[in-house]
C-alpha cells in the first residue's frame, strides 16, 4: 500500500492514494480524541453500524475507524452518492478515515461531517441512438438537449429530434427535479436533390428550393408557371412537375427559366440569331436578345422598313412594349439616272424604294447619250406594281449632207 503524507491541522496524515479504499488519516502523537460525527445515512464506526445522526467521542485513547456507506436507495428511482467527508472544514474524498491518538497534544479535537448528493433515475427512451442516455442525475441538474443532431440511417435518410416528452409533457429542457421518464421523438427526414435552385411551394408557401434534407410529409410543388405578377414568370420543365409528399428521396432534374411578357401592338418581323421570325405579344425568356433591324431584306428588290422607338436589339429585362411599324418597299431600279418626284421630293436617281401603295412620278425629260443619241421620256407613273415598266425612247440625231 502506498501513502501520501500530507498535513492537516497540525496533524500528520497518512492516506491510501488507491481510490475506493479505506483512507487512513492517522495522528500519532494524540493522546485523547474529541470528534464529532455528523450523517445523515447510517455510518461505521470501529465497523459497528450507527443510524443516520450526530455523534460526539470524547477522551477516547483508542484509535477510530469511520466509514461511510455509498450509495443509499431511498427507493428505485431515488438515491444519494457520497462525495467525501469534510474534516474540520476541509474536504476529503474518501469514505473511510481511522484517526490515531497522538502525543504531541493532550486533546486532538476534530468534526467529521459526510457530504451526499441527491440523485435520480431518468429513463431515457429513444427509438435510435443518441447522445444522452438512461442512469442517475444529480438533483437540480439539467441534461442537455442535442439540438439539430441527426442519426443517419443511410446517406440519403435520417432522422432528427422532434421533441421530447418528461412524464408525458413535452419540454424544452430536461430539469432533473425527480424521477423522470423521457420519452424522445424523432421525424424522419430525407434528402431530395435539386440541380438547380428553383422556385416552388414549400408547404404551400413559394421559395426557392435547393438541394436539401426535407421533413417526412413535407408538400413539394413544382408547377409548370409560377407567375410573380401580371408581366412575370417562372416557366419549368424537366423530370418532375406538379405536387407530391416527401416519404423518400427524391432526384429533381427541372429547368426553370424566368420569362417576361412582351407587348407587341402589332406582329414585328424581326431576328432570332439568323432566323427571321414573326414577333407577337407574349412570355419571353429574360435575358434574350430581340434584333428588330430597320431593313430586313426578303430578297434583291423587296425589303421590310420599321419605324417605331423599339429599332435594334432590345435585351430582355422587364415587361414592356413595342409599338413598332413595318411597310413592305419595293426597288425600282432604273436604267438611267433619271429625275423623279417621290412624296413632294424631286431628285435624280438610278434606283428608288418606294412603299406599297405609293408611286413615282417621272417628268418628261430628255437624256443625252452622246452628242447623236438620246433618250427620250414621256411623263408617267411608276407603282408599286409595276416599277419595272419605265417607258422611253431612243432618238437619234440624223444630219442630211444632200445639196440642192
Amino acid at each position: 500500500m502506498k501513502y501520501l503524507i500530507l498535513m492537516l491541522f497540525g496533524v500528520i496524515v497518512l492516506a491510501s492514494i488507491f481510490p475506493m479504499y479505506s483512507l487512513g488519516l492517522t495522528t500519532q502523537v494524540t493522546h485523547k480524541l474529541d470528534v464529532k460525527i455528523y450523517s445523515p445515512f447510517d455510518f461505521y464506526l470501529n465497523k459497528t453500524l450507527y443510524s443516520p445522526g450526530t455523534y460526539y467521542i470524547s477522551n477516547s485513547t483508542k484509535p477510530l475507524n469511520v466509514t461511510f456507506v455509498s450509495p443509499v436507495y431511498m427507493n428505485s428511482g431515488t438515491r444519494f452518492i457520497y462525495l467525501g467527508m469534510k474534516i474540520n472544514g476541509t474536504l476529503v474524498r474518501n469514505e473511510s478515515v481511522i484517526i490515531y491518538p497522538n502525543l504531541n497534544y493532550t486533546v486532538t479535537k476534530l468534526t467529521i461531517q459526510s457530504i451526499y448528493v441527491k440523485q435520480y433515475f431518468v429513463s431515457i427512451n429513444s427509438e435510435y441512438p443518441i447522445p444522452i442516455h438512461s442512469g442517475w442525475y444529480n438533483s437540480s441538474y439539467t441534461i442537455p438537449i442535442p439540438r439539430d443532431y441527426y442519426y443517419y440511417i443511410d446517406l440519403y435518410d435520417r432522422v432528427v429530434i422532434s421533441s421530447i416528452h418528461v412524464n408525458g409533457t413535452a419540454v424544452q429542457s430536461i430539469f432533473v427535479n425527480s424521477p423522470l421518464n423521457v420519452s424522445v421523438q424523432f421525424t424522419s427526414q430525407f434528402y431530395l436533390n435539386f440541380s438547380s435552385g428553383i422556385m416552388g411551394y414549400l408547404n404551400g408557401s413559394l421559395m426557392k428550393l435547393y438541394s436539401n434534407w426535407y421533413n417526412n410529409y413535407t408538400n413539394i410543388t413544382i408547377p409548370r408557371y409560377i407567375y410573380l405578377s401580371t408581366g412575370v414568370r417562372y416557366y419549368t420543365y424537366g423530370n418532375f412537375i406538379g405536387s407530391t409528399i416527401v416519404r423518400s428521396p427524391m432526384n429533381l432534374s427541372d429547368i426553370q427559366i424566368e420569362q417576361v411578357y412582351l407587348t407587341f401592338i402589332r406582329p414585328v418581323l424581326g431576328y432570332n440569331g439568323s432566323s427571321i421570325i414573326n414577333y407577337t405579344s407574349g412570355w419571353y425568356n429574360r435575358s434574350m436578345e430581340i434584333d428588330i433591324p430597320l431593313y430586313i431584306y426578303i430578297n434583291n428588290t423587296t425589303r421590310i422598313i420599321t419605324e417605331g422607338d423599339s429599332i435594334g436589339y432590345l435585351y430582355v429585362a422587364d415587361p414592356f412594349t413595342i409599338n413598332d411599324t413595318q411597310h413592305i418597299q419595293r426597288l425600282i431600279n432604273l436604267p438611267y439616272n433619271v429625275e423623279v418626284e417621290y412624296q413632294d421630293t424631286f431628285f435624280s436617281t438610278r434606283s428608288i424604294w418606294i412603299f406599297n401603295g405609293t408611286t413615282v412620278f417621272v417628268p418628261h425629260q430628255i437624256i443625252y447619250l452622246t452628242n447623236v443619241t438620246r433618250v427620250y421620256l414621256p411623263p408617267q407613273w411608276l407603282s408599286y406594281y409595276n416599277y419595272t415598266e419605265l417607258k422611253y425612247y431612243f432618238e437619234y440625231y440624223i444630219q442630211d449632207n444632200d445639196k440642192y
